[in-house]
């Protein structure tokens, strides 16, 4: 079936003549143009379902013809007009659905003051101890997921016998992930030194923490 409009669009292209005026859908505006209808036109079998008058929804509960005038002659059906537009309109009413959450990051507005209409509770206790970072694929678990805690430490320590110059150091550097040279621990009478060797991880530094996304709408 046609929709309403498109049936507008097809009076645009019914105009014969550059001076006529443009041909809409029709208007019901007396008992007497409906009786002419219903004798004429919607008596005829399946008509009712492939056919637009010029009437819309203005609101939930008014009409109007296309041409912006109210509609003062009605002759609805039973059960009629419907409103099966309600849900609709109670969205389009209530933007923000019941059971939403929302995030309220360091220095941005509380949800009372963004949607003071709504009632709202505060539910962070139930995520008590709780860290949350950003997704990013490959340093976090998928979203979801929980990520254990993490940090950099030791890992090994390695005694070894060494050559003096391997091994004549006070102090030494950690470098994450790498092995470092030997600290010097000792000396061997006509041997090699002993030195230790140490490693520590390259762990990202991370308390238990868990993936979230972070959405904005934009026009």
């Amino acid at each position: 079936m046609t929709s309403h409009d498109e049936a507008v669009e097809s009076c645009k292209f019914a105009k014969t003549g550059d001076n006529d005026p443009v041909p809409t859908l029709v208007s019901i505006d007396t008992l007497d143009e409906q009786e002419f209808l219903n004798k004429n036109i919607f008596n005829q079998p399946g008509i009712v379902d492939s056919i637009w008058i010029g009437a819309k929804r203005g609101n939930l509960s008014t009409f109007v013809w296309d041409d912006g005038t109210g509609i003062d002659y009605d002759n609805w059906a039973e059960h009629m007009p419907s409103n099966d537009n309600k849900e609709i309109a109670d969205l389009q009413a209530n933007t923000v659905p019941i059971n939403f959450i929302y995030v309220q990051l360091g220095g941005q507005k509380r949800p009372q003051e963004l949607w003071p209409m709504y009632k709202w509770a505060e539910i962070t206790s139930n995520y008590h101890g709780r860290f949350f970072r950003a997704e990013y694929a490959g340093l976090s678990e998928p979203f979801g997921y929980a990520q254990g805690a993490s940090t950099k430490r030791l890992v090994s320590v390695t005694q070894e016998n060494c050559h003096y110059e391997q091994s004549d150091y006070e102090s030494i550097e950690l470098i994450p992930g790498k092995e470092s040279i030997y600290l010097l621990t000792g000396q061997r009478i006509k041997k090699d030194n002993t030195g230790l060797q140490f490693k520590i991880s390259d762990d990202e530094i991370k308390p238990d923490n868990e993936a979230i996304r972070i959405f904005q709408r934009i026009p």
